[in-house]
Order: C-alpha cells, then sequence, then structure tokens
C-alpha cells in the first residue's frame, strides 16, 4: 500500500488508515474534540477494523469513524 494517510467516505462513517510504530515513514491521524487534539483511535464509536505488520515494525491500523463524531 501507498505510503500516506488515507480517509475514504461512506455515508454513515469514515475510513481512516494511519501508520504507526517509528519516527520515520509514520502517519499518526489528529482532530480536534473539545479544544484538544486526539489520535483518531480513541474517538467515541471508533472500530478497528485492520492491523498489519509494515516493514522495520511499523503498523499500518485502519478505522472506522462514525460521520456524527467528525462532522459538527
Amino acid at each position: 500500500m501507498s505510503p500516506g494517510i488515507t480517509i475514504r467516505v461512506t455515508d454513515s462513517e469514515f475510513k481512516v488508515r494511519q501508520v504507526i510504530g517509528g519516527t520515520r515513514a509514520t502517519d499518526y491521524v489528529y482532530v480536534l474534540y473539545d479544544d484538544y487534539f486526539i489520535n483518531v483511535k480513541y474517538l467515541r464509536g471508533c472500530r478497528l477494523i485492520r492491523r498489519e505488520k509494515r516493514r522495520r515494525g511499523l503498523l499500518e491500523e485502519v478505522y472506522r469513524v462514525p460521520k456524527s463524531m467528525l462532522v459538527m
């Protein structure tokens, strides 16, 4: 899969992909929530749907986030 953050939109949710676990080639996804930046995986209603190992100890994670949490 190509590097970078991927966000896909469906009727009721977002699919968010982030690469974590190191200092190089990582892409964390943060959102502004109640005046704080938090990682997308800590949003209420967020579900992990896939976690795969990548090179150099990196992990690729894909989450489903309800649109109600990100669209105000």
